[in-house]
């Protein structure tokens, strides 16, 4: 029983990897940037089956002359689409789970899928 825990630990850890941006803007409005992400996940730039290997990029300007940038990656080599809820969850995660690096947001590679969210300077 122990070694099947083990097996799941392992396989858990190769299939996930995330990681902080340490450079750059920090997120100026965290709750316009998770409904920017509602809106893309439900109605928007992500709301569609992706394709072998499609990344698709996604900007929104936000106050202050910053841009918050989005991408999601189907890393997998056949067509995939997924759970509204899911792409809100993964892409909520990495404009709120950065907070030792004063939330400059992250990228993570999980299940084939690849997610990040970047504030930047500028506007798209």
């Amino acid at each position: 029983m122990q070694l099947s825990n083990l097996l799941v630990a392992i396989m858990a850890a190769t299939t996930v990897s995330a990681k902080c941006h340490t450079s750059g803007e920090s997120f100026k409005d965290r709750a316009a940037a998770r409904k920017a992400i509602t809106d893309a996940c439900t109605k928007g730039k992500f709301a569609v089956t992706f394709g072998i290997q499609e990344k698709i990029y996604h900007c929104v300007n936000a106050g202050g002359k910053q841009k918050m940038e989005f991408w999601v990656q189907n890393k997998a080599n056949s067509r995939r689409n997924w759970d509204d809820s899911d792409c809100i969850h993964r892409l909520s995660r990495e404009v709120d789970g950065c907070t030792k690096e004063n939330f400059k947001g992250g990228y993570s590679d999980i299940d084939n899928w690849y997610y990040s969210a970047d504030p930047n300077a500028g506007q798209c």
